[in-house]
């Protein structure tokens, strides 16, 4: 028996080594994970293949998911329905907000999976995040924030291939949300810079190309990629619109 605790103890050290996001592994309780990324990008499929795989004990938090259950519709946007006195009851993203508040009081495990860019030519992307963050915070959890980066095109093209599909329009304004960028002719502020000045524990930054992942992470301020078991600090900018020369 103390041969195999003493195994299982390397295996995991090992596993950890290798793991691009070790901080997933074997966490049941205390860690938030805010996944932002554009429509389209892939970030239910990152969840299920990649996170859940690894680690089923932590809850996943998708507005998506709660106007499925109001709707039955993907297509169809849950905005709640209206009241007999004006006005309407919550939406589908107010009440996943009050879902992820409720869950918080149990401090276990969970993941916000959210584009971060909110209403069209609104600030509440960022404003829900910020919330939750702080809320997480109080909460005392470890926070990891894991942001998917991939073209424009990608997200345009992967939304056609999914059930919800999105409008082209919205997609171009979620993606300048992501890093800064051109909408009709109006620029857009890019939320990443605001996010890392959150200051959550970690943050790591994931290009997917044909869902295949490049996997890179915050240190120090500067952009780091992984290479081996470790992370290696970037000698030039990351350019997002040549990923694939990545």
């Amino acid at each position: 028996m103390k041969y195999l605790k003493l195994f299982n103890k390397f295996e995991l050290n090992e596993n950890s080594k290798n793991e691009p996001i070790p901080e997933i592994l074997n966490r049941s309780k205390g860690l938030a994970i805010f996944l932002i990324g554009a429509p389209g990008i892939g970030k239910s499929y990152f969840v299920n293949k990649f996170i859940h795989t690894k680690n089923s004990n932590i809850k996943d938090f998708s507005t998506d998911d709660v106007s499925l259950l109001f709707t039955k519709d993907p297509n169809e946007y849950y905005t709640g329905r209206e009241k007999p006195e004006g006005g309407k009851t919550s939406g589908a993203s107010q009440l996943n907000l009050k879902k992820m508040k409720m869950f918080m009081t149990t401090k276990n495990s969970f993941i916000y999976d959210t584009t971060g860019a909110g209403k069209e030519h609104t600030d509440t992307g960022f404003e829900h995040i910020k919330e939750m963050f702080d809320l997480a915070k109080e909460n005392q959890y470890e926070i990891i924030f894991i942001h998917l980066l991939s073209t424009l095109q990608t997200s345009i093209d992967q939304d056609k291939l999914r059930d919800r599909h999105v409008e082209p329009h919205y997609i171009e304004w979620a993606y300048a949300k992501q890093l800064g960028g051109m909408v009709d002719g109006e620029m857009v502020e890019g939320n990443m810079p605001r996010f890392k000045a959150l200051g959550p524990d970690q943050y790591y930054v994931i290009l997917s190309i044909d869902k295949k992942y490049s996997f890179f992470k915050f240190i120090d301020g500067k952009l780091s990629r992984k290479k081996g078991d470790k992370y290696v600090p970037l000698n030039e900018d990351l350019d997002i619109d040549n990923l694939e020369m990545i």
